[in-house]
């Protein structure tokens, strides 16, 4: 049974084949994501809160003036936020859950929004009472899910 041996130009085919996927691959590696940018602002503005809550949680009496500083900058953040615009599902699901979070004034909201915690019967509760943030937050949670991005931060 004679054998085959591939020829010099299948042999250089390949070989600038594989050169071509690998170069492509290096390019979407190296290619920053759309909304790194944005990405970036929410990971600061959830890091910012939770050191915002951790100051508060070693201080508890603490004054308006202790927590001054973590307020500046967490406005920082948000205000990086509300600024860039979106350019993916993920950038957008970054800002539904962002003005979900600006929006209500419960707290466990607010936790299930920056930090991902589960709606509790308070949360439920309260959506029940406006279906505008019922109706947003059921827009920023399938956003996220869609994504498949577990709670979008660093610290999580």
């Amino acid at each position: 049974m004679p054998t085959s041996h591939p020829t010099r130009r299948a042999i250089l085919a390949g070989t600038a084949s594989a050169c071509l996927q690998l170069a492509a691959l290096a390019l979407l590696v190296a290619t920053p994501h759309p909304d790194a940018e944005l990405l970036a602002a929410w990971n600061d503005y959830v890091s910012a809160h939770r050191a915002h809550d951790q100051a508060f949680a070693d201080n508890p009496d603490g004054s308006d003036e202790d927590f001054e500083p973590y307020w500046e900058v967490i406005d920082g953040h948000a205000a990086r936020i509300r600024r860039l615009q979106a350019l993916t599902l993920k950038g957008f699901a970054v800002q539904l859950r962002f003005l979900f979070a600006a929006r209500v004034e419960y707290r466990s909201s607010f936790r299930a929004a920056i930090y991902g915690e589960p709606a509790d019967a308070e949360m439920i509760e309260e959506l029940e009472t406006d279906w505008r943030d019922e109706m947003l937050w059921r827009m920023a949670d399938t956003a996220t899910n869609a994504c498949r991005i577990p709670i979008l931060t660093s610290a999580a």
